[in-house]
């Protein structure tokens, strides 16, 4: 190959890489984005309470007795605990972004009010919609807006009969 190929290959390489970094490296606004805490500091099996309250409907609450789970609100019953467990991974789930609350709109990102609130023992979260392009989900946690990835809204959509214990 002659110089003149490959200087135009190395050009194109390095375009590609600028390209790719351009749009999916940090932006100036991720101050210390490598560096953010997970979520909340509670680890799961400090939770003794599950409080989710959706838009217009009515409060379910679960709680830890004896090492079970069970449904207090809105009707008594054993609580579906593989569902419980994979909803308290949340309590730790990585924050990939993080905004200062201050600082946006928190209607436009559906955390005024919240569309859903979720409360860890005495930790209160509130769910807003999913960021268009990066399709992260907004969640208002101790005046910060953290952005993280969308794995546990379908728990916590799921109808009351799905946090009910099945019987065999």
């Amino acid at each position: 190959m002659n110089k003149r190929l490959w200087g135009n290959l190395i050009l194109i390489l390095l375009s590609a890489a600028l390209i790719g970094l351009a749009f999916y490296g940090p932006t100036p606004q991720d101050k210390n984005w490598q560096d953010l805490p997970p979520l909340t500091s509670l680890q799961a099996e400090q939770i003794q309470r599950i409080r989710i309250q959706k838009s217009h409907h009515a409060a379910m609450l679960l709680q830890r007795e004896n090492n079970h789970w069970r449904m207090i609100k809105p009707q008594q019953a054993a609580a579906n605990l593989n569902r419980i467990k994979q909803l308290l991974r949340i309590s730790h789930t990585e924050v990939v972004r993080q905004l200062d609350a201050q600082q946006a709109d928190l209607a436009q990102l559906g955390l005024q009010p919240p569309l859903l609130q979720l409360q860890l023992n005495d930790e209160k979260l509130g769910f807003g919609r999913t960021d268009p392009i990066h399709h992260l989900r907004y969640v208002l946690y101790q005046g910060k807006i953290n952005l993280i990835r969308d794995g546990f809204q379908h728990h916590l959509q799921a109808p009351v009969s799905d946090w009910q214990q099945s019987t065999p």
